[in-house]
């Protein structure tokens, strides 16, 4: 997967914890969006209506979150796809403690076509609750791994129209937050994300961050733009070396103050 090993060296050897707190949220999903049954473009999977809208056997879900949770509980979210047919996440208890999902395509009538599992690396920093990290845009559905680590978050996203395993896509790093291992500067990486036919552009903004606890510091901000295009379920980028020095690698400071 995309430039694992650097992102394996990172998380191990941060070793100073960032005061960014990330915490899954509590909100719960409104009770007027909540459905039984494929409805619409979109809902929501219960532990009560996981049955209805899936044809699964338990032994099938033996490992889904619904032995952990009430009948009212949101498990993950479905969309419709520009086939007709529908796609369901899922959360299950992954190997080893990582969290994991089920990606499930299936007929309008729940029948299951295929499923996939992804995982994310220590916990799901990346997400705010059960459902928000598995999204839809335009024909593209979208599901946020993510990487954590002491001072660390990241997120990798998928992007797909055609669900195949998560170890022959390349992902693309659309955010992150690490020590950058001098003083108390921190690198904090978000983006913005355009998709036009297969070709993905991604507004990035990289800040420099002293934090305390009246509020971060601002040391340094750049904003820059990559374009990714689609070829057989992998976005390739157009320029390699941005993503290295702009998205991997820390820009130079020093000539930042750190303290």
């Amino acid at each position: 997967m995309k430039l694992i090993a650097l992102k394996v060296f990172v998380i191990l050897t941060a070793t100073i914890t960032a005061s960014k707190i990330f915490s899954k949220s509590t909100l719960s999903v409104p009770k007027q969006e909540l459905v039984i049954g494929f409805v619409g473009d979109s809902g929501y999977v219960l532990q009560s209506n996981l049955y209805q809208l899936l044809k699964i056997s338990s032994a099938d879900t033996m490992h889904i979150k619904d032995s952990y949770t009430k009948d009212n509980d949101t498990l993950g979210k479905y969309y419709k796809m520009a086939s007709g047919n529908y796609i369901a996440c899922v959360r299950i208890s992954g190997i080893y403690g990582f969290p994991a999902h089920l990606i499930y395509e299936t007929l309008p009538d729940g029948t299951i076509l295929k499923k996939e599992q992804f995982y994310s690396a220590m916990n799901l920093c990346c997400w705010d609750n059960d459902y928000n990290g598995f999204e839809k845009t335009g024909d593209y559905v979208s599901f946020r791994a993510c990487s954590s680590g002491s001072a660390f978050c990241s997120t990798d996203l998928y992007l797909f129209k055609e669900l195949v395993p998560q170890e022959i896509m390349e992902s693309v790093t659309t955010t992150m937050f690490t020590w950058t291992g001098k003083g108390e500067l921190y690198k904090d990486l978000t983006s913005k994300l355009e998709i036009h036919n297969d070709t993905l552009t991604v507004h990035y903004k990289l800040q420099y961050l002293k934090l305390k606890k009246k509020g971060n510091k601002v040391k340094k901000t750049q904003n820059f733009d990559l374009n990714y295009v689609s070829q057989n379920s992998k976005w390739i980028p157009t320029d390699t070396i941005t993503v290295i020095d702009y998205v991997f690698n820390n820009l130079d400071t020093s000539t930042l103050k750190h303290n």
